[in-house]
């Protein structure tokens, strides 16, 4: 059977013969490749090879060619009196196995011809056969057509034998480590080195897909994009810094059995100490503070961020129920009920009930309506800014735009129009119906009926 050792017997033999080969073509070169002998350093270290030259040049260049002639890597003329060459093609591709020749050009300041050096070297990647790493040789022609003297540097992960002209380099990364020292040599590394033939165990880096299960443990960081069929998350997903999405679990013996259903948002029901059930946070920091909140629906950004125990609440809108404590609430606007501490109440529109704190059971729709109420309770005001200063009134019905919008303390009272008992402060038990019908109205147990009718009435 023809073995590795064979082809590497091969590839040296065939090494030799090249080299002899050079010195007979290199006739009309001999003279600068014995210049250059005495003046070119070659390096091989674990995972590149420099060349150096030991005086000032101008520039070098490095040109290296496969069997069959074809140029694998041209460095261009460099600046300088170095090259590092990490063993890859110009396509940024490692090296085959196979034997190579290279032209080292040096070309010193003022001179019209660059001096040449060619040698040539055996690559036996680990990865084409069974062994612990990868192994290079190297000859350096002179004047003689045999070589000269190559210098070889190394470190501790690699064994370097050299002789005359010839050098070998070998990979022997973690040979003669310990146990210990490999553990902690690959975690360095940031992979796993020799990876058995049968590599099913294992997570290969490679673009062709892999069919394997795994299971791993700890942290890791994926540089680039993951894709997956089906990703399931034992807690949360995360972007940048912050949560975005999290369906959490049971979180006590009262919770068992129940979920939340969602979370979904930038820190959406993030700092929460303990959790309810069946709640639905989705907009950024929605429910972000809720402790035993149970089948609240917020949507917004700032949604019933800070309520804690409220439970049957809907709050949609840009921190509509805000700081709101209170239960089965509905709430729809921006900052609608942001401040509300009790129950049954239903406000609709931009800043609608936003100042209610206490009062229970209103309903309020449209823009700015009720929005300065307190502790007024029962209160019904539909239309952009009706009953907006209403604080303590309570037991009022008031429809159409600016009905009732003055009225603070005032009860028991029926506004029905446009501006219908606008400026109604403080009475009680009134019934305006038409448009400004007791616009300017202060007194009590009036009822008016049609457009501006008791408009200025100060009686009862």
């Amino acid at each position: 059977m023809f073995t590795n050792r064979n082809y590497i017997g091969v590839l040296l033999s065939l090494l030799l013969c090249a080299s002899a080969g050079v010195a007979q073509d290199g006739v009309q070169e001999k003279q600068a490749g014995a210049t250059i002998a005495k003046d070119v350093t070659i390096i091989i270290q674990q995972k590149q090879v420099r060349f150096t030259a030991q005086k000032a040049v101008e520039k070098i260049q490095l040109q290296v060619f496969d069997q069959a002639g074809e140029t694998v890597f041209d460095s261009g003329p460099v600046p300088g009196a170095e090259i590092n060459w990490p063993l890859q093609t110009v396509a940024g591709e490692p090296l085959k196995s196979g034997i190579y020749a290279y032209k080292l050009s040096l070309k010193d300041a003022g001179s019209e011809e660059a001096r040449v050096r060619r040698g040539q070297f055996i690559v036996d990647q680990a990865k084409d056969r069974e062994g612990m790493g990868d192994r290079i040789w190297i000859t350096a022609g002179a004047e003689d057509g045999v070589g000269t003297e190559l210098t070889v540097a190394g470190n501790a992960d690699s064994l370097i034998a050299a002789a005359g002209n010839q050098a070998h380099v070998e990979n022997r990364k973690g040979e003669n480590q310990s146990e210990a020292e490999k553990k902690e040599a690959e975690k360095k590394d940031g992979k796993v080195t020799n990876v058995p033939s049968d590599s099913s165990p294992y997570i290969i880096n490679s673009a062709a897909p892999q069919e394997a299960d795994f299971n791993i443990t700890g942290n890791g960081v994926i540089a680039g994009t993951l894709t997956a069929g089906t990703v399931t998350a034992t807690t949360q997903y995360n972007l940048a810094d912050g949560r975005i999405l999290t369906a959490q679990p049971a979180f006590t013996e009262f919770d068992a059995g129940k979920r939340n259903i969602l979370y979904l948002g930038f820190r959406a029901g993030e700092f929460a100490t303990s959790y309810g059930y069946g709640n639905v946070y989705v907009g950024n920091y929605a429910g972000a503070y809720a402790e035993r909140g149970i089948e609240n629906t917020y949507v917004g950004s700032g949604a019933g961020e800070a309520n804690k125990l409220g439970y049957g609440n809907s709050f949609f809108g840009a921190a509509a129920g805000y700081r709101s404590e209170g239960y089965a609430n509905s709430f729809f606007g921006r900052w609608a009920g942001a401040n509300t501490k009790a129950e049954y109440n239903s406000f609709f529109g931009y800043y609608s009930g936003t100042n209610n704190s206490t009062g229970v059971g209103n309903s309020f729709f449209g823009t700015s309506s009720g929005r300065d109420n307190t502790t007024g309770s029962s209160n019904s005001f539909f239309g952009i800014n009706a009953g907006w200063k209403n604080t303590e009134g309570v037991n009022n019905a008031f429809f159409g735009g600016y009905s009732g919008v003055a009225n603070t303390t005032g009860s028991y009272n029926a506004f029905f129009g446009a501006n219908a008992g606008e400026a109604n402060r403080l009475g009680y038990g009134n019934s305006f119906f038409g448009a400004a019908a007791g616009y300017r109205s202060e007194g009590n147990a009036n009822s008016f009926f049609g457009r501006w009718a008791g408009a200025n009435t100060k009686a009862e």
